[in-house]
């Protein structure tokens, strides 16, 4: 009934500027308009649906990134944690090795002191300098430990009892 009354009317409307148009064809019209008008309201809330849908997957990346650039943080504070401890332990190791070669620095002094004693009181020449190492010095240099101490044990072999057998597929061919 709305229909046929805004049909009428634009018929009539159509009249006054000198237009003739049947009933059917304004019934045409209108049912055009409201179909363009139901159309433009679809494309509408379509585009309203696919930003929203958008926005969200935009959301979620970008909190991706976030989550991401946390994990690598905290990544980041462990490593240096775990450098600190390295570095804290080298400089303590270092701290040591400084400490044990004065000892032994205070050791040879002393034990070249005793030697020139040792020398004058014996009315000997004075000791070289390299007089007052010993064989327990020369431990980690392998090419002087045999000219000085000899010959410089080595680990014994294994004897044949520990070779593990060869099965009968390796047999020594005759």
């Amino acid at each position: 009934m709305l229909t046929g009354a805004v049909a009428t009317f634009l018929a009539r409307v159509a009249g006054l500027f000198g237009l003739k148009i049947s009933g059917f064809a304004a019934g045409a019209i209108v049912a055009g308009l409201i179909a363009a008008a139901l159309g433009a309201s679809g494309f509408k809330l379509y585009e309203m649906g696919r930003s929203a849908a958008e926005a969200e997957c935009q959301t979620a990346a970008l909190q991706s990134q976030i989550d991401a650039a946390n994990a690598d943080k905290e990544n980041a504070q462990k490593a240096a944690a775990e450098a600190k401890l390295k570095a804290a332990g080298l400089e303590s190791r270092a701290a040591d090795e400084k400490e044990r070669t004065a000892d032994y620095v205070k050791e040879l002094e002393q034990r070249a002191a005793k030697a020139e004693a040792d020398a004058a009181a014996a009315h000997l020449p004075p000791p070289v300098n390299g007089d007052a190492l010993t064989c327990d010095d020369l431990r980690g240099m392998r090419a002087h430990l045999p000219a000085v101490c000899g010959p410089v044990p080595r680990p014994a072999r294994a004897s044949r009892l520990h070779v593990p057998r060869l099965g009968p597929f390796f047999k020594a061919k005759r």
